[in-house]
């Protein structure tokens, strides 16, 4: 059974999407239990995640949105 999530994520400016996407695709590059692929499309971001299985899935979105929150967290601790 295919699996699929799609995560769309709106930043203050296409700059933090652009700073999120080149943190992000390289997360897409290892060979997983998962697809991912990432889509800009202004200030937004999109990963599109699809899995064998919910467990894998859920396991992909919850690893997705803990690296989002760590360019959050990167992006406000160096905005100062």
């Amino acid at each position: 059974m295919k699996c699929k999530a799609e995560l769309k994520v709106e930043f203050e400016s296409e700059s933090d999407v652009k700073t999120a996407f080149e943190s992000l695709v390289q997360e897409t590059e290892f060979k997983k239990k998962s697809e991912v692929k990432l889509e800009k499309n202004g200030r937004e971001l999109a990963v599109k995640i699809t899995a064998e299985d919910l467990a894998t899935l859920r396991a992909s979105v919850n690893s997705y949105l803990r690296l989002l929150n760590v360019v959050k967290s990167v992006k406000k601790i160096c905005s100062g």
